[in-house]
């Protein structure tokens, strides 16, 4: 291979997204393979130095249908393959969106990777990684808008309340994604059995949280058009990017489509039952052991968020309330709890494998339920984490905001944001702004402009 970009000419889940209509077959022959097939949006086609191709190699359903194929396109036989102009998008357009069609296009046996009929297997692993790795470079994109609506806001005569409880709204929410994103990355390597789950619930969660919040960035903003040097298209070239990066095997329905048949099965027996995982899942400074990738597994292991919601609630409950915010807290975590032994009882009525059940409605709105329920969890352990620590994720006003818009997406009926929460998840916001640090968990010194 001549290194250089990659491109992934993705298997298509019953076409159900017209842009990525199209599909690859391969026959063996000779030795090698030959394959045929169009796939009309590939990103970095004309760039690639090398394809990863999700090849149908058996015309039976199953799980056994499709092969991974990685190919030099320097080596491959010019009449067997052809470019396919590029195709122009809305969003990510620094993403060049091409194609590729084959016929009768001769590969060498060893092209295979793996075993013949483990795509399907391969590419719910790599997903894994995908989903949270996508996740987190949008979490960097937010952070990004909000600086800039900081900016926009101390441009101004004052900064008023309402643009405070936008900006440190947003700020909270940040925080309480990239404690998901974190764990869920540190996962992968401290517990591959269970992370499949996780990864896909954080890919469909986060991302269509942090939409939300910039339409409120962009009250702050204002209405300016696109321009590349303004922050209102930041803003705007962010709205446009996210669509595209949620497409198809990134995109919601391929997600729940790994949570929703595991739900009756979780309820049955995990939730209640598993024990909480480890601490190290949420303190993002411990080492993890070195990711392996082939011992990720694609079903079963539990579901270690749920748990440690689980744990966290019942730590605050049966604990006094001294310490700020003590008593709001208890009240949060209890409602959080009791909202997935509801969801629980839900699930527990539907059969494992009973296809109109899981397809249901009812069942995608009980799968929403979870992924915000253990995206709590991971919020509730990160503090817990951190309490006794001196930096300012100890100071459980971020996690009430947080928790309190989690439960305001869940209709739970909870207690009021205690009077000063929202300005001091404010006020380290603008401390954070002026001193040039990131607004994630890590509070890292960001590089000055112009520097390499």
């Amino acid at each position: 291979m001549s290194g250089g970009r990659a491109a992934i000419v993705h298997r298509s889940l019953a076409h159900g997204t017209a842009m990525l209509r199209g599909e690859l077959t391969a026959m063996e022959y000779s030795g090698g393979f030959v394959l045929d097939g169009r796939k009309d949006v590939v990103i970095n086609a004309e760039r690639a130095g090398a394809v990863v191709a999700y090849v149908r190699t058996d015309p039976a359903p199953g799980p056994a249908s499709h092969s991974v194929f990685l190919l030099d396109p320097t080596q491959l036989p010019p009449d067997g393959v052809r470019l396919l102009k590029r195709q122009p998008t809305t969003g990510m357009r620094g993403c060049r969106f091409a194609g590729y069609e084959f016929d009768a296009c001769e590969v060498p046996g060893d092209a295979l990777v793996g075993e013949l009929g483990a795509g399907v297997r391969l590419s719910l692993r790599t997903f894994q990684l995908n989903r949270t790795l996508i996740t987190g470079a949008v979490i960097a994109s937010v952070d990004t808008v909000l600086r800039a609506a900081v900016r926009a806001a101390l441009a101004g005569d004052s900064l008023g309340r309402r643009q405070r409880g936008v900006l440190a709204g947003v700020f909270a929410d940040l925080l309480a994604g990239d404690a998901m994103a974190t764990a869920v990355l540190r996962a992968l390597s401290l517990l591959p059995g269970a992370a499949h789950l996780a990864a896909a619930e954080l890919k469909y969660l986060v991302p269509d949280l942090l939409r939300d919040d910039l339409e409120e960035l962009a009250t702050v903003l204002g209405a300016g058009g696109y321009s590349r040097d303004t922050d209102q298209g930041t803003l705007t070239k962010l709205l446009r990017d996210l669509p595209a990066a949620g497409l198809g095997h990134a995109g919601t329905a391929s997600c729940q489509a790994v949570v929703i048949p595991q739900l009756p099965v979780l309820a049955r027996h995990f939730w209640g039952q598993e024990a909480e995982p480890s601490a190290a899942l949420f303190r993002a400074a411990e080492p993890v052991p070195h990711l392996d990738i082939g011992g990720l597994e694609v079903a079963g292991g539990g579901d270690f968020l749920a748990a440690s919601l689980i744990a966290s609630a019942a730590r605050l409950t049966g604990s006094a309330a001294t310490e700020p915010y003590g008593e709001v807290l208890r009240t949060m975590a209890a409602a959080f709890h009791a909202d997935l032994l509801a969801v629980r009882e839900a699930c527990l009525l539907i059969e494992p494998g009973d296809r109109a059940a899981l397809a249901s409605p009812a069942t995608a709105a009980l799968a929403d339920r979870h992924s915000v329920l253990v995206a709590a969890g991971a919020a509730l352990a990160v503090w817990e984490r951190h309490r006794h620590t001196t930096g300012f994720l100890a100071d459980p006003a971020w996690l009430v905001l947080a928790l309190h818009r989690y439960g305001r997406r869940l209709g739970l009926t909870l207690p009021p944001l205690p009077p000063d929460c929202v300005d001091r998840v404010a006020e380290e916001l603008l401390a954070r702004f002026r001193a040039g640090r990131s607004f994630d968990l890590h509070d890292a010194p960001l590089a000055e402009a112009g520097t390499p």
